[in-house]
């Protein structure tokens, strides 16, 4: 993500094939607004993931109920992505969640899909430094 050129890059592919997409970085400003209506917030019982305490918030419309775990201890965040939107900070709706200027990291996402009675789960499995260079030339852009 590079927040002060508002896009993000990203990467994928297999067996020495190298691919990239870049694309601009979405304006969460609007993040309450989705498809089965306005989402209402609310806090849910935290937990700890890797190691990190991590508080709980779940966003439910008539569609989908979804569970977010994040902590605030980790070095790294998205925090980031936020600034990008035209509001230039954190939407409306996480106000009432995050403190300002805290740097929030997701480690769970659960997904639960109202209409198709299916679940999501995405979970961070290790949070670990690792050094990348990212050379523009090693990849093949979509």
């Amino acid at each position: 993500m590079d927040a002060k050129r508002k896009i993000m890059i990203t990467t994928f592919g297999g067996e020495g094939k190298k691919m990239a997409m870049a694309s601009n970085m979405p304006d969460f400003a609007e993040v309450a607004e989705v498809k089965g209506g306005k989402l209402t917030y609310k806090s849910v019982p935290g937990k700890e993931i890797l190691g990190y305490l991590c508080k709980g918030m779940q966003a439910t419309n008539s569609e989908m109920v979804v569970t977010f775990y994040y902590t605030t201890q980790a070095k790294v965040s998205f925090a980031e992505m936020f600034q990008s939107g035209k509001s230039g900070g954190m939407p409306d709706v996480f106000k009432g969640f995050f403190k300002p200027n805290e740097k929030p990291l997701t480690l769970e996402v659960i997904y639960n899909d109202l209409k198709k009675n299916k679940t999501t789960t995405m979970k961070c499995i290790a949070l670990e430094p690792n050094i990348f260079t990212f050379n523009k030339s090693d990849y093949k852009f979509m």
